[in-house]
């Protein structure tokens, strides 16, 4: 068993010396690469569109990210069409809070569920 030891200068100018096995901190750098990294997870977008050629969508995207500029967009090939779908919301009803917003300027758009990516998480 390897130990290893670490000082920290506290706020008072004390010191705190902490002793750890190797092992466990090689699980604690794992577990901070793990939750810093980009994930997937299931969860709900809102498509805009589809159509089976790309350039047809790109008016669309342009249209959108003129009045959304801020949220994640996402043109995806699903053999035969392309799909052009946006944000990453964890539970229906937060997609359907942007969907009212959504509906106002793209009337035809609807709730898709699939994989979404997942913010990281900053030490």
């Amino acid at each position: 068993m390897a130990i290893c030891s670490t000082e920290i200068a506290g706020a008072q100018g004390g010191k705190l010396t902490v002793l750890a096995d190797s092992a466990v901190l090689r699980v604690f750098q794992l577990y901070r690469t793990f939750v810093t990294m980009e994930n997937e997870t299931f969860g709900y977008r809102i498509q805009l569109g589809a159509a089976s050629n790309r350039n047809q969508l790109m008016d669309l995207k342009i249209r959108f990210l003129k009045l959304f500029p801020d949220m994640p967009n996402y043109l995806e090939y699903q053999p035969p069409q392309f799909k052009f779908r946006v944000g990453d919301f964890r539970s229906r009803t937060e997609a359907e809070i942007v969907l009212e917003e959504i509906r106002k300027h793209f009337p035809n758009a609807f709730i898709t569920m699939g994989k979404i990516r997942t913010s990281r998480i900053e030490w």
